[in-house]
């Protein structure tokens, strides 16, 4: 019953987890966000800048509660 907000950003080509798999998660949460790039398992070394813009502007509407 819990719904916390929920930001995941993913690369399509991670040999480790498939898309079912992280698709599983919308399933189960409403509020749910969730950001598909180009990239592998190790999305930080090929999209930096677009995660942390990501991460940056979740977390200030998370603490402004527009999560509620």
């Amino acid at each position: 019953t819990h719904q916390p907000p929920c930001l995941l950003l993913w690369g399509r080509h991670d040999t480790f987890f498939e898309l079912d798999e992280i698709l599983a998660y919308s399933r189960a949460l409403d509020t749910l966000e969730i950001h598909v790039f180009e990239s592998g398992h190790f999305l930080l070394e090929t999209h930096a800048p677009e995660c942390a813009d990501l991460i940056a502007r979740f977390l200030g509407e998370v603490e402004a509660g527009a999560f509620r």
